[in-house]
């Protein structure tokens, strides 16, 4: 599955909202860091299109997905409808857990399985990586070759000054786990990073490109409008290039979260947080 589950995405809704901004760098110790701040305890619907992820035959039998957590569904999809995730039951910053994911058959059956999920949770935005078990339905529905992003679009941006993003990437294999840095600039409305190596990736260069905006009809983020930056990526020790992909979060441009190609199945996910905006 090579888009994400949750882009099935039309407009993003804040239901309940809390916290502030702010990041610890380290991929080891990474949590959101606020004073008397919490990463948790937001709801967002995001309403969804009347076709299965990707238009993808293998998803036809199913009607939508849960993803539950110690008794506590924290997605909760119907296809055509729309999707619901609730943090409050998520950690802050990176975790992973384990989890079950119920995909719900049209017939009125469930087909459920454990699954790891691993996550990185900011105050604006998050994005979740699926482990499946080999073999079973999820393997076959391919949900570990994307992430589950979710956000709170930026709807102005700042008009000037530089910031940098730290923070996080990774997907459902732990040997991909790396550090994530960005620039952008504000000002000339451009970005570009570098994601380093791992023990199982080489490290990623994502080159400098515009900040577009996403209209609902020309969106990457299914059909919600957003400012993002869209770029080519280039893999040390490899020959082949790809794509990158951001949307920018926060009602000050506080987060980043999206994903980067490693190949032409799978994707990296990425969640950065800005330090101070220079001039």
């Amino acid at each position: 599955m090579k888009t994400q589950l949750l882009t099935a995405l039309v407009t993003l809704s804040l239901l309940t909202a809390c916290g502030g901004g702010g990041g610890d760098n380290s991929p080891q110790t990474d949590k959101p860091q606020v004073p008397g701040g919490s990463a948790s305890g937001k709801t967002y619907f995001i309403p969804d299109t009347a076709t299965e992820p990707d238009n993808d035959d293998a998803w036809r039998d199913f009607s939508g997905y849960t993803l539950t957590r110690n008794g506590n569904t924290f997605v909760n999809s119907q296809f055509g409808k729309g999707v619901t995730v609730n943090t409050a039951s998520v950690p802050s910053g990176f975790a992973e857990f384990p989890a079950q994911m119920t995909m719900n058959s049209k017939n009125g059956r469930g087909t459920t399985e454990n699954v790891t999920v691993r996550s990185y949770q900011g105050f604006h935005s998050g994005i979740f990586a699926i482990n499946p078990p080999s073999g079973g339905v999820l393997s076959r529905l391919e949900v570990a070759e994307s992430g589950l992003p979710y956000f709170n679009p930026t709807q102005n941006l700042p008009s000037a000054g530089k910031a940098t993003y730290s923070g996080r990437a990774f997907d459902a294999n732990p040997a991909h786990d790396a550090t994530l840095r960005y620039t952008i600039d504000f000002g000339a409305r451009r970005g570009s990073g570098e994601i380093s190596a791992s023990s199982g990736l080489g490290r990623m260069t994502l080159h400098d490109a515009p900040i577009t905006h996403f209209t609902a009809d020309h969106s990457a983020f299914g059909t919600m409008p957003a400012y993002g930056i869209e770029g080519r990526r280039t893999l040390d020790g490899s020959k082949a290039s790809g794509s990158y992909t951001l949307g920018i979060a926060g009602p000050n441009a506080e987060e980043i979260v999206g994903w980067a190609d490693i190949d032409d199945d799978h994707e990296l996910n990425l969640h950065g947080t800005r330090g101070e905006m220079a001039k």
